[in-house]
């Protein structure tokens, strides 16, 4: 329960920090100076009155200095209301800085609004700039130290929103009560679990001292990539994404899909249509780093950070998953393929989804072991319900195995139909929902109401697309596939999608610019083929040794990881041609284990020699990798530093 509890808290906070900001204000004891008229530098674009304004044109100007005051919030004072509607600006400079739109706030007046607040950005302000786009009589312009807090949108709708979140929580806990009579009993093969508190609730294994540092090993890689290749053409699609983290950051506040400071100028969408849970801890990140510095350096690295963290979860739950399901050293080879392969170190270095993607991923294929290790437990069916709401809050390249895990959940009680009442499987199923829509509930009925019932927000940003993209770039005017007459087969064919996505699923950085030597690939094209044929030989050898459970997982991770290239096929064939390995990342884990379970049975074929050469095979393997890494590393040096 304390779990529950836990994510109903953190359910009703984000419920919260998803509400509109629809103001600002100041508390009563707040000491404003007026820098009106003392203040007031220049005018442009306006016609002026004593202390009425009328603009005379579309981008009318009053601005002010501080005074050297000391500025967190900014109160502005009108002398007459103001009419519904009018849009007014605030810009603010830092000193010796200039007035820029990442120092913007923006406010829409209500009917017989008089008084409007602005907070300043921890830089603090020496210039100010005001524009309102409608006549109005002025009566104070006010600075002061005290911080601006926000009003937040608590109409009918959003109520309704909190309506929801009260009767999911409800569900949750009657389930979760309802369930299990036998709850307390659950049995749990880990030895030497704690049996009271949180941590019995938490995912966890006990890790080896080897282990633990390979897990260093991997932070580190992550962390220091991160570190070195702050280059703007170092990521695809980096910058446009930050710009949504950076908006919440300064605004506290969700963006909007169609926010204008946001806005690409090329694309004429913003990446706020997605607004995934990385985007909210990224900027989590990025606010307790402003504590102890606001470099702008700092902040992106901050950003970062939620990636490299990710990735260090994936190599966790490798290690975790691998341990569960075999003892064999070679699956270190899984581990290192899946945790330090060139590519999964790239995207753990820098701001995506993917990287949190796969972090869901491997989280569930965990938790799909371990539930069917313990009969779905009770424990089980939370995780399942974290880790399936987390994957919905990613990235839609991950979708499949969320689908995956109620696929995996009915048919694993189907093949035990027996042995499980229909009772048990149904209200651990609804815990399982119940959970998922506390998690995740919140993003779509979020995306329901601003974007017109379109819960996934896929095609709410092609109006904003076609008003504002680069002509060649509207939707409309863009030569997909399909509409140049290819089949999905004929892509596939007459083109190289298959061998891009091929390549920048191991190594290709950039804005898919920065390659691999040519050997490499073939190496790599070497090994899949031999792999996959001793898997194969593998399986016809231990097809009399096979149990439902793990044929059953393995035929939903199959399902899982083919749904995933579809979709990127299709993505490519009708929305945007973009063979990129990110887009099928998450599928990556199965090409892993195939290798690793290959190379297991090859090696094991031979006699007497088997388990030693299996280590021997696993100490390459991770040697390998790292030499992989030292090489890619060096290319990008080459490539994003010393150019």
């Amino acid at each position: 329960m304390a779990v529950l509890l836990c994510l109903v808290l953190v359910e009703a906070a984000v419920w919260y920090a998803s509400l509109d900001v629809i103001g600002y204000e100041l508390s009563e004891s707040a000491a404003v100076e007026s820098v009106y008229p003392g203040g007031l530098k220049n005018v442009e674009g306006y016609s002026v009155d004593g202390d009425s304004y009328t603009p005379e044109n579309a981008d009318p100007q009053l601005l002010f200095s501080t005074l050297g005051k000391e500025t967190s919030a900014l109160a502005v004072d009108f002398a007459e209301p103001l009419e519904a509607g009018t849009f007014i600006e605030f810009y603010y400079a830092p000193a010796g800085g200039q007035f820029s739109e990442a120092m913007k706030e923006t406010h829409v007046a209500k009917a017989g609004e008089s008084r409007v607040v602005f907070p300043v950005g921890a830089e603090g302000c020496e210039g100010l700039r005001l524009d309102v786009n409608g006549a109005f009589r002025l009566k104070s312009v006010g600075v002061t130290a005290s911080s601006a807090s926000s009003v937040r949108d608590l109409s009918g709708r959003n109520f309704g929103r909190l309506a929801v979140t009260i009767l999911l929580t409800a569900a949750v806990v009657f389930c979760a009560y309802a369930a299990d009579e036998k709850r307390r009993a659950d049995a749990d093969p880990v030895p030497g679990k704690i049996r009271n508190g949180l941590s019995t609730w938490l995912p966890h294994e006990k890790l080896s001292v080897n282990e633990k540092v390979f897990l260093l090993v991997c932070f580190a890689s992550y962390f220091v990539w991160s570190l070195v290749f702050l280059h703007a053409q170092y990521a695809p699609d980096e910058i446009m994404r930050y710009d949504v983290p950076k908006y919440i950051y300064v605004n506290g506040s969700l963006p909007y899909g169609y926010e204008e400071s946001i806005r690409n100028p090329i694309w004429g969408i913003s990446y706020g249509f997605s607004m995934s849970l990385p985007y909210l801890l990224q900027a989590l990140f990025m606010k307790v780093t402003s504590f102890f510095t606001i470099s702008s350096s700092a902040l992106w690295i901050a950003a970062r950070l939620v990636s490299v963290l990710s990735m260090t979860g994936v190599a966790y739950f490798a290690i975790c998953v691998s341990k569960r399901l075999t003892k064999q050293p070679t699956r270190w080879i899984f581990i290192s393929l899946t945790a330090l392969t060139p590519q999964i170190v790239f995207l753990g270095s820098y701001v995506n989804l993917d990287a949190f993607s796969l972090f869901t991923v491997m989280f569930m294929i965990y938790v799909w072991v371990y539930g069917m290790q313990n009969e779905w437990s009770i424990r089980s069916c939370v995780w399942l319900g974290v880790g399936t709401g987390l994957c919905l809050l990613s990235y839609e390249f991950a979708y499949p195995f969320a689908l995956g895990s109620v696929i995996l959940y009915f048919a694993w009680h189907i093949v035990n139909r027996k042995r499980v009442t229909f009772k048990r499987f149904l209200l651990r199923g609804l815990l399982i929902a119940g959970i998922v829509l506390l998690v995740s509930g919140w993003y779509f009925i979020r995306n329901a109401v601003l974007y017109n019932g379109d819960i996934f927000a896929l095609n709410a940003s092609r109006p904003y697309a076609e008003m504002y993209a680069r002509a060649d770039l509207k939707p409309s005017m863009r030569m997909t596939m399909q509409k140049q007459g290819y089949s999905i087969l004929g892509m596939l064919h007459g083109t190289d999608w298959i061998e891009r996505t091929f390549k920048s699923t191991f190594y290709t950085f950039g804005y898919m610019s920065v390659f691999a030597d040519e050997y490499v690939y073939t190496y790599i094209w070497i090994l899949l083929c031999v792999a996959a044929a001793a898997s194969l030989f593998a399986l016809f050898r231990d097809r009399k040794k096979r149990d439902s459970a793990r044929v059953t997982g393995a035929v939903v991770a199959l399902f899982c990881a083919a749904l995933t290239v579809a979709i990127s096929v299709y993505y490519s064939w009708a929305s945007d041609y973009q063979p990129q390995g990110r887009y099928v990342i998450t599928a990556a884990p199965l090409l892993f284990a195939i290798i690793a379970y290959g190379i297991n049975g090859l090696l094991g074929a031979i006699p007497h020699v088997g388990d030693k050469l299996k280590r021997y095979a696993a100490y390459l393997a991770v040697a390998g990798v790292l030499v992989f890494d030292i090489y890619a590393f060096v290319n990008c040096l080459r490539a994003f530093v010393y150019v």
